[in-house]
């Protein structure tokens, strides 16, 4: 896998306490999986990681689909190790959390017969963060591009980009947020005159940054060559390209 020196301290931190979900060789294919996904910009496949981790020449492809198609790992286990990650590191000892399971999903109807139009609608749009969540996985992280064909690579692959999108907020907001993140946004898109908060893409782009500078900052302090140079603005360009859009 990558090595650690070549990742964040902080990054292998936060991707440490869900080490137990995986065994030891599983733990270090997920970790380099999914740094590459959040590195990658381009399309959101298996050899896409690989790419954005570096690894497409270095490892084995079949190890990554592997991953996916074959290794002992639960999804849900890991949902639940990530769940309990963000009441640890992110809520306020004792803060009321609300889970909402939807339980019609065979049919058409609701089960609730009693609740007024205007608590209906409130529900409904509880929903809302959900929906931009999924659409932040699409456009950030390539959620859904992965070709698989092996039914629990399918049933993976999926889940592992949402929550790889959970690390990227996880990750920003222990270690990557700064006041003025909003505020270069603003500058960048001055339509946006009332942000106040930093968009997933900002997000991203900081822990690609991160991820850039500590991939070269771990190499021999000697003098970069024309070439590195180069390699290391357009990385860096490209860890922030959707600002663009």
């Amino acid at each position: 896998m990558l090595p650690d020196a070549t990742l964040p301290a902080s990054l292998l931190a936060l991707l440490g306490n869900l080490r137990y979900v995986f065994t030891a060789p599983g733990f270090a294919t997920f970790a380099a999986l999914a740094t590459g996904l959040i590195a990658n910009t381009g399309a959101g496949t298996v050899t896409g990681m690989l790419t954005g981790a570096g690894l497409a020449r270095t490892w084995p492809h079949d190890r990554a689909h592997a991953f996916f198609a074959r290794a002992a790992w639960s999804s849900d286990t890991l949902g639940l190790y990530l769940s309990r990650l963000i009441v640890r590191t992110l809520l306020p000892a004792g803060a009321a959390l609300t889970v909402a399971v939807d339980d019609t999903l065979p049919g058409p109807g609701t089960t609730d017969l009693h609740s007024t139009p205007a608590t209906l609608v409130s529900r409904y749009a509880w929903r809302w963060s959900t929906e931009v969540t999924f659409a932040e996985a699409r456009q950030e992280l390539g959620a859904g591009q992965a070709r698989n064909r092996i039914q629990l690579a399918v049933e993976r692959t999926t889940p592992f980009a949402l929550y790889c999108h959970t690390i990227v907020v996880i990750w920003y907001t222990l270690h990557g947020h700064h006041p003025a993140d909003a505020a270069e946004r603003r500058e960048r898109q001055p339509w946006y005159t009332s942000k106040a908060e930093p968009a997933f893409a900002d997000m991203a782009a900081e822990l690609r940054r991160t991820t850039i500078a500590a991939r070269f900052t771990a190499n021999a302090p000697l003098k970069p060559t024309d070439a590195e140079i180069r390699a290391v603005q357009q990385a860096w360009a490209q860890a922030g390209l959707d600002h663009a859009a």
